[in-house]
């Protein structure tokens, strides 16, 4: 019984709690009291009103006589005045503005609604119908009547045009804001002060930038309220309530408005909005005594109700006054404006508006002269016409001027002091006199000037020709000859950047004493290793379903980068074990910075005051704590040590100095050769202590992303490369992810690049002897060609494709066998390894690394990394080392890409391309290169003894475009390349190239400065070594190759279906796979279209292995630790990740782009491509910083998809 009631009880309370219900009575209620108004006398009624909201007591603390002798019994404290005040004039105005149920059509009823409830805030469709109040129980109009009022008043706004994701929207049109807007009204239908401030706001931008635009017009300081002027000339109606206008034309109201304004003019005790009141009161009592509608005041209903009883207003001076018999009613009640209530030396009504206005107008400038800006204000607005006057613009001169224009133009006596005041502006008002400029005082400035520029630059010519003088006793002293003064950079400086830390708001560098750090998050993002073969067709979520049920529910295994990168990762550990966790740096960890700083002492102290009970002896800055950026309050869970700004003496190389061609490789070969060394950076004494902490503090932040990587469920998770590889793979996958968003199209504000030039630095200094002699060992395998000697060296080959150059045969090759490096790793004495470094290295051994089996990626980003970080070069120098290093490895990629497509080739397509005829429609030069190289590598290739093309090739049927993943590879590579440059700050990407849909040639230009390949950077002997080398391993190693992709496509998130109906009738019922039940909370997986099960059904215990949820666990399995979900029930996508959940919203909106959360309002929904676009984008960033979207621990996830309609925001 107690629950029943109970729950009876809830519900009447969550009816009458909303807002249409509420504002329905109120309807009724304020109707009443205009009925009441209507028909009883008016005095009667005011003072009424005036006890009611103890406006006798309210007044009491003016200035006023009669007033300030009665006590107050209840406004014991002046600072209720202005509340009650305010109310008693907020229903005044209440009962005579507003038209209530007088012959009003339910069209025009609609419309005020639809415009006050749009004023207040935008509202999408649902929330706009329910803010119009009931009336009775049916809808007063159809659908599709309100939808067109509804186009006719207000703009569509389209979902999701902001930085967040927001639903469909409408927002009040200009038009209507000008000609409709209401603001009493308004406030009737605010719930709170603050909704009616945020409509009085929206107002004013739109009223200033409409002045703004209008001609010769500019909006003012503070805009009043709009208050609109009525028509008191319509026809009365059968219940007569347009009587209520009789308040205006009352005694107790003239007396009421006099000693407000009195109490603001002598004291200023009252606010703005009391006073903008009043004024638009009087000018609506004006209006209304002009007009038809005014009829003659009864005396008899005034002396009536003459009872000191009701309010000590009846003792003012206004109700004493009786009308002249000569005098008609009209004028009598016009002359309330000029009646002065104390005789002649107090003011009227008139004179106290006209003092306000002038006290307005005083401060607006506090030097111009008053009564000339009053007169010419005055003047100017006297002459516009009333029919101009229903709606005016501006601040309070304009609305009190219109109530004087309205008062001159219907009472004489008005009118004649108006006048007199119009006419005192030549005799008193001051003038200025602008006083001439002497000629002759600008004329001995001007030569004072010139003398002194010329005693300066004399100055300046002593200071040079002294300074050189003094440079040449230097160079004797120190025995330097002007030749090695040149070949010292002098102009480039070391730029010492100073960054601004938010804790303590000081803004130095960063120094080895006085380091600094970039505050900075660690998140999973595997978009790019979630990268599709271009082979694999786009399919859908219904496709790939349907695909699913002709398995017999088996989910079709798609083959990502990602399992090519573990295939390839377990390959080299059982093959190739030496540097089998240093060939490919690891990615899937992203660090991303929200572009601010901080000391490290200072980020020590604000997450130690952070700590409720800080732990003894441990430094924040060992572990990872989730904190706020002090300033943008972005998420921060480490600070990135910044590299130290170390000023040193750079020595210009002259490496860019062009020479023969075979001299300048072996020159640069040397050259970076000899920047893969283990060194420290030129320090002081004073500076080694404080840079072995800066490399403690930067081990341990890469120690605290190395954790990070536990929660990926990657199956290659025992080969992750930790210490300078693992540095090397989050710099790889930030420049990796900012390609990524270029090529989709996706605009990112956030600070990606900042990391990465950091983390290049400090990775150099992470190296261990083993990162440099792998380093060492891949530069020596990939200029092999240039460092053969005598008989085995190879003459470069043309720089262009023609018709006499000679292809590559295998003749070219010599079989001489040399030790590899891993031989002479493997050795175990000093005498060892001396003995096999002597014995040369011609060949690969078996126990080495093939060039082929290399990510080129990773080691163009291993052996960069000690070229961009050599204190010694300077910038122009880099970039000829780095531009070759470009060249030497886009080529090596090349022939790598070619030999994974002669693994993907028909039998029948190798005889065409051996026969040279696979690759006539070959026009340009870059392509031309590109086959040649491809033909003789093939050729190479297949005719090893080692390989066997008939068993090699059986299984390949289709046709493969050689040319088109040679050209994709070497342009991804560029790409990868030219970004990590920019970032790294060696040369800054042009603003108009977009670097994710870039060419070949665009990005060949930027980093060589020639649009075409150059055959020199690929030695016939290098190609020779590599391809046989690879041949021998080709019986083992071809089914992992295979398993790689020549061309790949990004791939984000299974296209949906147009039609959300689509999807539910597809899944609604299917038994889950796991229980085989038909899940309560269903789940579909938007990367793989699998259905899996919310409820307790499917929990399984693991031990703590892997998650006990169905839905954790193929988080796991399928996305690396992050996945998406279609939650069918409630039309919500869900973020997965790391034990949490947050509710995304919905793609799917309905007509009137809104969501439906839990299919409450059962509206058709359809894809918003938008809204889809943005979770695409969201979900390549893997950034959900939607203000309605927050974490939550994953076990309340069915509680918050049941409340999910409750919480929905725009």
């Amino acid at each position: 019984m107690w629950a029943r009631n109970g729950n009876a009880a809830r519900n009447q309370s969550f009816y009458y709690a909303q807002t249409n219900y509420n504002t329905a009575f109120l309807d009724c209620d304020i109707a009443l009291l205009r009925f009441i108004a209507s028909n009883v006398c008016p005095e009667w009624f005011l003072n009424a009103i005036a006890s009611s909201f103890y406006l006798d007591e309210c007044l009491s603390y003016g200035s006023n006589p009669l007033l300030t002798e009665f006590t107050p019994k209840v406004v014991t404290r002046k600072e209720w005045v202005d509340s009650l005040i305010d109310g008693a004039l907020r229903l005044i105005l209440e009962l005579v503005v507003i038209p209530w149920n007088i012959g009003g059509s339910e069209v025009k009823d609609m419309e005020r609604e639809i415009v006050a409830a749009l004023a207040i805030g935008d509202l999408t469709h649902s929330k706009l119908k329910s803010a119009i109040p009931e009336r009775g129980t049916r809808s007063p109009m159809s659908d599709e009547a309100f939808d067109s009022l509804l186009t006719t008043l207000a703009v569509y706004s389209e979902p999701d045009q902001g930085s967040h994701i927001q639903q469909g929207v409408f927002r009040l049109s200009e038009d209507s804001w000008r000609d409709r807007f209401e603001p009493v009204f308004c406030r009737m239908r605010a719930t709170t002060a603050r909704e009616f401030s945020d409509a009085l706001l929206r107002a004013e931008n739109i009223e200033r930038s409409r002045l703004n635009r209008s001609p010769g017009g500019k909006s003012c300081g503070h805009l009043w309220i709009p208050y609109r002027l009525i028509d008191f000339n319509s026809a009365g109606d059968a219940l007569r309530l347009n009587r209520i206008n009789r308040l205006l034309a009352s005694p107790t109201f003239f007396a009421i408005t006099y000693e407000i304004l009195t109490m603001h003019v002598d004291e200023g005790q009252l606010s703005d909005s009391i006073v903008q009141q009043v004024i638009y009161l009087l000018t609506l009592s004006v209006a209304f005594i002009s007009s038809k509608q005014f009829t003659s005041m009864c005396i008899d209903d005034r002396t009536q109700t003459e009872s000191p009883h009701l309010s000590a207003l009846t003792r003012l001076p206004f109700h004493r006054r009786r009308k002249p018999e000569e005098m008609d009613e009209r004028t009598f009640a016009l002359s309330m404006f000029t009646f002065t209530p104390s005789g002649k030396d107090s003011c009227s009504l008139l004179t106290l508006v006209v003092r306000i206005m002038r006290l307005l107008l005083n401060e607006g400038d506090t030097n111009a002269d008053v009564d000339s800006n009053f007169a010419t204000v005055l003047r100017e607005m006297i002459a516009v016409s009333p029919e101009q006057l229903v709606r005016v613009s501006g601040c309070a001169t304009q609305y009190t001027a219109r109530f004087l224009n309205l008062l001159y133009r219907c009472d004489k006596n008005s009118r004649r002091i108006l006048d007199s005041l119009m006419g005192s502006e030549t005799e008193d008002s001051p003038r200025k006199v602008a006083s001439d400029v002497d000629d002759a005082e600008s004329r001995t400035k001007a030569e004072k000037r010139l003398a002194a520029k010329r005693r300066q630059e004399a100055l300046l010519a002593a200071h040079k020709k002294k300074s050189a003088s003094l440079m040449q006793k230097m160079m004797l002293r120190e025995g330097l000859t002007q030749t090695q003064m040149d070949a010292m950079d002098t102009t480039e400086k070391s730029e010492v950047r100073h960054y601004e830390c938010p804790i303590c708001g000081d803004t130095t560098a960063s120094t080895l004493s006085h380091p600094v750090g970039s505050l900075v998050s660690i998140v999973n993002n595997y978009a790019v290793e979630h990268s599709l073969p271009a082979d694999d067709r786009p399919v859908s979520l219904l496709e790939l379903d349907a695909e699913t049920i002709k398995n017999n529910g088996c989910t079709r295994e798609r083959h990502m980068m990602k399992h090519c990168d573990v295939t390839r990762r377990m390959l080299l550990e059982k093959r190739f074990p030496v540097f089998a966790d240093l060939v490919q740096v690891p990615t899937g960890v992203e660090v991303r910075s929200c572009g601010h700083f901080a000391h490290m002492k200072c980020y020590k102290a604000y997450v130690q005051t952070l700590w409720e009970s800080p732990p003894l002896r441990v430094n924040p800055l060992d572990l990872r704590v989730d904190v706020s950026c002090p300033m943008c309050r972005a998420p921060v869970q480490g600070l990135l040590p910044l590299a130290p700004d170390i000023d040193i003496e750079r020595t210009r190389s002259n490496l860019a100095e062009k020479s023969e061609g075979s001299c300048v490789f072996k020159r640069n070969v040397l050259a970076v050769q000899n920047s893969l060394k283990k060194t420290n950076p030129p320090l002081q004494e004073s500076d080694v202590e404080n840079f072995i902490k800066y490399r403690q503090s930067f081990t341990n932040f890469i120690m605290r992303c190395e954790k990070w990587t536990t929660y990926r469920g990657d199956i290659g998770e025992r080969l992750r490369s930790k210490g300078q590889s693992f540095t090397l793979g989050l710099a790889k996958a930030n420049c990796e992810r900012n390609v990524l968003l270029s090529e989709l199209n996706i605009s990112d504000r956030s600070n990606r690049q900042l990391p990465t030039e950091h983390l290049i630095y400090a990775a150099r200094y992470e190296g261990t002897d083993r990162d440099i002699t792998f380093a060492n060992y891949q530069w020596r395998q990939l200029t092999y060609g240039f460092e053969v000697d005598g008989e085995h060296e190879a003459s470069p080959a043309e720089e262009t494709s023609t018709k006499d150059e000679r292809p590559v045969e295998a003749n070219d090759v010599k079989n001489a066998k040399c030790i590899d490096d891993s031989e002479v790793l493997a050795s175990s004495t000093v005498a060892a390894k001396t003995a096999l470094i002597r014995m040369g290295r011609e060949v690969e051994c078996d126990s080495g690394t093939p060039v082929m089996l290399f990510d080129m990626k990773s080691a163009l980003t291993r052996i960069s990394c000690y070229l961009i970080t050599n204190d010694y070069l300077v910038n122009d120098d880099k970039k000829e080392l780095l531009s070759f290093v470009y060249e030497v490895i886009v080529w090596a990629t090349a022939v790598r890409s070619a030999l994974l497509a002669a693994l993907h080739l028909s039998i029948a397509q190798v005889k065409r391309i051996l026969k040279h005829s696979s690759f006539a429609q070959v026009d340009s030069p870059n392509d031309n290169m590109l086959a040649s190289v491809a033909r003789s590598i093939m050729s190479k290739l297949f005719s090893q003894p080692h390989v066997n093309v008939d068993d090699l090739l059986r299984e390949n049927t289709d046709e493969v475009d050689v040319l088109a993943a040679m050209r994709y590879a070497c342009t991804d590579l560029s790409r990868y390349i030219a970004q990590l440059w920019h970032e790294c700050r060696i040369k800054r990407l042009p603003g108009e190239m977009r670097i994710g849909h870039a060419t070949l040639e665009e990005l060949h230009l930027f980093l060589t400065g020639d649009e075409r390949l150059s055959r020199s950077y690929l030695p016939i002997a290098s190609l020779n070594k590599w391809v046989e080398v690879i041949s021998r391993w080709i019986p083992f190693i071809a089914h992992a190759l295979k398993m790689e992709a020549l061309i790949w496509r990004r791939f984000t998130l299974l296209e949906l279906p147009s039609s959300y109906d689509d999807v539910f009738s597809r899944f609604f019922g299917r038994t889950c796979v796991n229980c085989g039940s038909i899940p309560r909370n269903p789940f579909i997986c938007l990367l793989c279209s699998e259905l899996l099960c919310l409820d307790t059904c499917c929990v399984a215990s693991t031990g703590g292995v892997m998650p006990d949820n169905e839905v954790e666990r193929h988080a796991i399995q399928c996305g690396s630790g992050v996945a998406c979900f279609l939650s069918l029930n409630t039309s919500l996508i869900v973020i997965v990740t790391r034990h949490k959940a947050a509710l995304w919203g919905s793609v799917y909106l309905d007509a009137h782009g809104e969501e439906d959360r839990n299919l409450k309002r059962g509206k058709p929904l359809y894809l918003s491509e938008r809204r889809f676009a943005r979770l695409r984008s969201d979900w390549v960033r893997q950034s959900f910083e939607q203000n309605s979207m927050s974490f939550f621990n994953f076990e309340h996830l069915p509680t918050f998809l049941r409340d999910a309609h409750y919480v929905l925001s725009l």
